[in-house]
């Protein structure tokens, strides 16, 4: 699979389709199932929601794709999209402890619409996006990163300046990477390991 890297636009990784999981994750989050609270008010904007003191957020979505992009607020909004672009109440199941913030969607009936997440979250967040078969897209560069997709492609866009320890592997797809070091090695594992910047952020990209 190819993509051409577009000039006008921020450096970005992309990931073409895989067909296997990639074990090992580097970022664990621990969550006290025995404590949650699911108590979610759900406004026209989406869903609000407070990240704990440690800023842990996992998002699995097994009914459709991710797209999360950065920004100022200190909370996360969540709203759901159809394919064709029709907002949707989400059907986000949400559990919050004093150690994550989690929000899966199962699967779906038989015939069932797929559903996209979008996500808007704080900049200081270390953030896990679980998918299936369908895409994850990431704006912007969180305090820690991890992507996982069995079949999805992956996108992270990134500003030129940012500061990160990057991982990329894909068992059978192709990555592309427009950072000048960050270069791609497809016969190696992993595929891509490289430090922009200064590092310091974790990113680790998985399908």
């Amino acid at each position: 699979m190819f993509l051409a890297v577009p000039t006008n636009r921020s450096p970005f990784f992309f990931f073409g389709k895989s067909l296997f999981l990639i074990v090992g994750l580097c970022l664990a989050f621990v969550a006290n199932q025995a404590a949650t609270n699911t108590a979610v008010v759900q406004a026209d904007a989406g869903l609000r929601l407070a990240l704990p003191a440690n800023g842990n957020l996992r998002v699995e979505n097994l009914r459709g794709g991710v797209i999360a992009e950065l920004w100022s607020e200190n909370y996360v909004l969540v709203s759901a999209i159809t394919d064709s672009g029709q907002e949707s109440r989400s059907p986000a199941v949400v559990r919050r402890t004093e150690s994550l913030l989690s929000l899966r969607v199962p699967r779906g009936a038989a015939g069932a619409a797929r559903l996209n997440l979008k996500l808007k979250i704080p900049a200081p967040a270390h953030v896990a996006i679980v998918t299936s078969e369908s895409s994850v897209e990431v704006r912007g560069l969180p305090a820690a990163l991890l992507v996982q997709t069995i079949s999805g492609e992956i996108r992270l866009e990134l500003p030129s300046d940012a500061g990160a320890d990057m991982l990329a592997d894909s068992k059978t797809g192709t990555i592309s990477s427009s950072f000048p070091s960050a270069v791609v090695d497809q016969a190696r594992r992993p595929q891509l390991q490289a430090r922009l910047g200064a590092g310091g952020k974790g990113v680790r990209l998985y399908s």
